[in-house]
């Protein structure tokens, strides 16, 4: 899969869709949250140490919890 973004190629990101709004690679995972609407607010990150690390959108920390 390209990136949308064809600058990112050259640094080397090769995630690859797994599921909706999942990328993986390697064994990492990066999947998104959506709320409602369908408008991003946050993802999770894992990997083979560590599992759904949280991110979310400050613009929604309120909202979503």
């Amino acid at each position: 899969m390209r990136n949308a973004d064809p600058s990112l190629d050259t640094l080397g990101f090769g995630f690859q869709p797994v599921d909706r709004d999942t990328f993986g690679l390697g064994g990492m995972l990066v999947r998104f949250r959506r709320n409602p609407a369908g408008t991003v607010v946050g993802l999770d990150f894992s990997n083979p140490v560590v599992r759904n690390i949280d991110f979310t959108r400050l613009s929604d920390a309120t909202t979503i919890r």
